[in-house]
């Protein structure tokens, strides 16, 4: 498949409550895509893979915010795809014209950029392939991807003209400090938000009516890490976490399940998201006789593994997925360590298992723009979200969100473009993540096709 052609960026400005952002965002409307994303020296998401220049983020669309419900009259796409199975006529009627406007709430400029410039370049991918393939009511989805420079207040600002504007959907609601501000406000103003995060204080379903993730659950992490070191006789067990909001939900419910589950704390071990070498805590876990390492934070992974190999130490250690966040590598790790996985390659099967056509053309795409690499196949997780968005569109008959949360709290079966894989919001009716923990698994750190790896047995 041809990459996409490019056009040119224009940014824009809105209130905040310390005074106007910047909003960077691509201008022009074409199926297979605009836009372009900047180079970036170094690490995506905080570290997993280089971002090379490319030409053709696959955005589809963008509007001034003010005004930005009235998209529509934008200039239109080249195709219009078929309507999504199951929708009628009918119960598309309360859809507007024009495409259905999502926003993700993104740091594209500052120090964590890299985290937004991944997101902004996954949201294209997948919007292309949905756009090309699928629709929501006969209509396309328009991805704006807004910088908020991972300024709270900045992105406070953007959520507020977001709401005065009348829009009511949001993928991602930014990241760390950002995100805890301004996602009471989207739930206090009744703006849907579909992702693919896990933390039960964004989740839950009593104080989160209207949020949903299409990943698992901190506790479900939890309970898989802690699932494999029990059935594999790991039970002296050594905790490193960075102090971080996620952190700490994660290790509350990484010790909840290993008290449970009969496995022995040897130590929890706190460290600074900002320190550069980890040498120091690391050791502490040996010398207290841990014998496997839960790493529970989300930042300095990197340093982790590096701080193992210097010591010389051989622990077994077990990841909930940000080993691949980081691009870890085999060679950097112990024997036998672990980390979970969202979509992985089951051995003795072949590849094509998981690499349909559609899957495959997804990966070649991103691939196209980022290399391949553990962040590659991000871009499939992307796809999930819009397809639970449109099937909350399309089961509402409405972009109101108290009509497609309420779709989305009903929902038991939706199957998703990775074979075998459906989500079930009513399995854990009191947090709303829909991703099956009977799916998930630890992996090894075996890499295949686009970087995917292959479950653990």
């Amino acid at each position: 498949m041809p990459l996409p052609r490019s056009v040119g960026i224009r940014r824009v400005t809105v209130p905040t409550a310390t005074g106007v952002a910047r909003i960077r965002h691509v201008a022009g409307l074409v199926v297979l895509g605009a836009g372009r994303i900047r180079r970036v020296a170094g690490p995506a998401v905080f570290g997993a893979g280089r971002i090379r220049r490319v030409t053709g983020s696959a955005v589809v669309g963008a509007a001034l915010l003010v005004g930005a419900a009235a998209c529509s009259s934008s200039s239109g796409s080249s195709s219009t795809a078929a309507a999504g199975s199951g929708s009628s006529a009918k119960a598309c009627a309360g859809i507007p014209a024009g495409p259905i406007n999502v926003y993700n709430i993104i740091p594209l400029t500052g120090p964590t950029a890299t985290s937004g410039q991944l997101i902004e370049s996954i949201a294209g991918v997948a919007a292309d392939y949905f756009n090309a393939h699928n629709s929501i009511c006969g209509h396309q989805i328009a991805v704006h991807n807004l910088d908020d420079k991972g300024d709270p207040a900045t992105s406070l600002g953007i959520a507020r003209q977001l709401v005065t504007s009348g829009d009511t959907v949001v993928m991602q609601d930014s990241f760390g400090a950002a995100e805890d501000l301004i996602h009471p406000y989207l739930m206090q103003h009744k703006v849907l938000i579909v992702n693919g995060n896990g933390a039960y204080s964004l989740y839950n379903a009593k104080q989160n009516p209207y949020s949903f993730s299409v990943g698992l659950s901190n506790v479900e992490y939890a309970q898989v890490m802690v699932n494999w070191a029990k059935s594999h006789g790991y039970t002296k067990i050594g905790i490193l976490t960075d102090g971080s909001s996620f952190g700490n939900e994660l290790t509350a419910d990484t010790l909840a399940q290993m008290k449970a589950d009969g496995l022995t704390l040897v130590k929890e071990v706190t460290y600074s998201p900002t320190s550069v070498v980890l040498t120091t805590p690391v050791e502490q876990l040996r010398q207290a006789g841990a014998q496997t390492v839960f790493p529970t934070g989300f930042t300095d992974v990197l340093q982790i593994v590096q701080a193992i190999k210097q010591i010389g130490w051989s622990p077994h250690l077990v990841g909930w997925g940000n080993l691949a966040v980081f691009g870890v590598t085999a060679a950097q790790v112990p024997p036998g360590t672990v980390d979970s996985c969202d979509y992985r390659y089951t051995p003795g099967k072949p590849t094509s298992t998981l690499l349909t056509p559609m899957i495959t053309g997804m990966l070649k795409a991103e691939a196209a723009k980022i290399g391949i690499n553990t962040q590659t196949y991000g871009v499939i997780g992307q796809y999930i979200e819009y397809q639970a968005l449109a099937h909350a569109i399309e089961t509402a008959g409405s972009l109101n969100a108290t009509k497609m949360a309420a779709a989305l709290d009903d929902t038991s079966s939706l199957a998703t473009v990775v074979p075998g894989l459906s989500l079930d919001f009513t399995a854990t009716p009191t947090v709303h993540n829909g991703y099956p923990l009977s799916y998930f698994t630890e992996c090894t750190m075996r890499n295949g096709p686009y970087d995917l790896r292959y479950a653990a047995n």
